[in-house]
This record gives structure tokens, sequence and C-alpha cells, in this order.
């Protein structure tokens, strides 16, 4: 748990136990009052658990695999696309290689 996750889990904790009240707590941590609402329902069911992002610890839908990504650093290496510009070299990817990136 991040210091950034801790805090907001006190604050939320500190709604619950009525010491803030809803847009107290929604302007303290920058967040709507529907927000904190719903971080309150997910602390109650699964304590610290409920202000922990779902998505942490997962690979992105858009994250490249190990091996594309160590071909594309060794041809970055080689002298042939060692003077491009990111921008050019992956263009050149795309036209030799037939390498498609996706931005």
């Amino acid at each position: 748990m991040t210091k950034k996750d801790l805090k907001k889990y006190t604050i939320i904790q500190d709604c619950i136990n009525r010491f803030y009240t809803v847009p107290q707590a929604a302007n303290l941590l920058s967040l709507s009052d529907r927000q904190v609402q719903r971080l309150k329902k997910e602390v109650k069911e699964k304590g610290p658990q409920g202000v922990i992002h779902k998505n942490r610890g997962r690979k992105s839908n858009h994250a490249l695999d190990e091996d594309k990504i160590n071909r594309i650093v060794n041809l970055k290496k080689t002298y042939e696309y060692e003077k491009a510009n990111f921008t050019h070299f992956k263009e050149l990817l795309e036209e030799k290689e037939k390498l498609i990136l996706v931005n």
C-alpha cells in the first residue's frame, strides 16, 4: 500500500467513524462526493484493499511482449537505425521490419 493509498484509507475510515462528513472527505481527497461514498462502501466490505485500484499489478492491454521489446531494442542498437530519432525509427520499423507499433 502506497502512502497515497494509506492517506486515502485513513480519511475514508475517519469518514466512516463520522470524524469527517462526506463533503469534507471529498475535499481532502480531491474527489467527488459520489466517489467517497463508493470508497466508504468498498472499505466497509474489503477493508484497506477497498482503496487500492483494481488493476494494480496487471499488465496493460497495450503492453508489448518481451520478445518484441528485445527485438526493437536490439534493432535500435544496430548501425542502420542508431542515428534515427524515435519517430523516424518507428516509421522504419513499420516499413522495413514490418513491426507495427500502436501509440
